[in-house]
């Protein structure tokens, strides 16, 4: 039996009516679960700035170094998961938007920078490194790089108050962190040559999530802990070189570690 063209028309306009229909649905759902949602935030929010010190855990801080075989494992120039990351610091931002239903309880979106140097074992082998191998007509020195991350993540927030002028909070978010590095640099120079040897890193993305708690004090000023987990991502990127000014034709593929990030981030914060 042959299906004529009409109900093949017939056919495909009730299935995309049935589509049509059940997007329908679906969105007037989530209209209504969104209007629930406003009527239920308070109008008191806050919005919070943070500054604080970032300390690197893990294989994130580490890197083995062996001086006499002039061997470095380093997440940056070869494949191992060792980071090598040194302390840092870090700055933010926040806004909490409170919800009715619920005392202290509040809707947290923040964003903020990460910045880690390199750690000692990997500042002491380059510095070792240059001290071998320099002399009076041979001059080496190394730019090396630092991690930039940027997570930005929705969450929770709850604030328990003890006193009026105390509190303790909790909280915990998720989202998207930017792992941003800068560029490695090698520099040789003799009498008659300069060569500049740099590796360009990829800028990677991950997904990143929070968890943390502190004190608040006058409502105004908090002292807090966060575990940053920034996420996994492959170090990618690129090597160019140039002598005497001109840039060498080719580039060669850098193919470094799979580095998990993770900060501890001990802030001082201002609401207002």
């Amino acid at each position: 039996m042959q299906t004529t063209k009409n109900e093949t028309v017939l056919a495909n306009n009730i299935f995309t009516n049935h589509k049509k229909n059940k997007m329908k649905k679906i969105f007037m759902t989530v209209m209504m679960f969104a209007l629930a949602g406003i009527g239920a935030v308070e109008a008191q929010n806050n919005f919070s700035l943070h500054l604080g010190v970032a300390l690197p855990t893990s294989d994130y801080a580490d890197a083995t170094a062996d001086y006499s075989n002039g061997v470095l494992r380093y997440g940056l120039m070869d494949n191992t998961k060792k980071g090598g990351a040194g302390t840092g610091f870090t700055a933010g931002m926040q806004y909490k938007i409170g919800i009715n239903s619920v005392k202290g309880l509040g809707v947290i979106v923040s964003a903020d920078v990460f910045f880690n140097s390199v750690n000692s074992d990997v500042r002491d082998f380059f510095d070792e490194w240059i001290d071998d191998n320099e002399s009076s007509n041979y001059e080496v020195d190394f730019t090396l790089p630092y991690y930039l991350h940027i997570p930005v993540m929705v969450g929770l927030n709850y604030t328990y108050d003890i006193k009026d002028n105390i509190a303790l909070f909790g909280e915990g978010a998720l989202g998207a962190n930017v792992r941003i590095l800068t560029g490695l640099e090698y520099y040789q120079a003799t009498a008659t040559q300069e060569m500049i040897q740099t590796v360009s890193y990829d800028v990677a993305t991950s997904f990143a999530f929070r968890i943390g708690c502190g004190l608040c004090l006058n409502k105004k000023y908090t002292i807090g802990i966060n575990y940053y987990n920034h996420g996994t991502a492959k170090v990618t990127g690129e090597w160019t070189s140039e002598i005497n000014g001109v840039t060498q034709p080719g580039h060669n593929k850098l193919k470094g570690g799979k580095i998990a990030a993770n900060n501890v981030a001990i802030r001082f914060g201002i609401n207002f």
